[in-house]
């Protein structure tokens, strides 16, 4: 089964041959490894365009936000949760997921 065009695969994004590798027209090792940051290159692969600093700083701040989440009351719920039993990972999760539902559940219909 085909996936995709017949013919030769073409890319706007990169191409190799035996001696480099270019990536929105750069090359990677001559211009790119050690030069920029992870997120200057994702910005790079994604977009092609060099992230302006502002940009470079949001991408940056964004992972991080991630990181830490406990000191939320699900946070808090599944860690006492754990700390009183600590074979019940799954139930500590399971603990806290009403906690971090936007809405109440609907009331199961009525049977007539």
């Amino acid at each position: 089964m085909l996936i995709g065009k017949r013919g030769k695969a073409k890319s706007g994004i990169c191409m190799a041959d035996k001696f480099s590798i270019t990536l929105r027209g750069r090359d990677l090792c001559n211009e790119l490894m050690g030069r920029v940051s992870v997120v200057e290159f994702f910005f790079l692969h994604v977009t092609g365009q060099q992230p302006t600093d502002d940009q470079i700083f949001l991408l940056d701040a964004m992972p991080v936000s991630l990181a830490e989440q406990g000191m939320t009351p699900a946070g808090q719920a599944a860690r006492m949760t754990y700390a009183a039993h600590q074979t019940g990972r799954y139930q500590a999760a399971a603990n806290t997921a009403p906690m971090m539902a936007k809405h109440k559940p609907a009331a199961p219909p009525r049977k007539a």
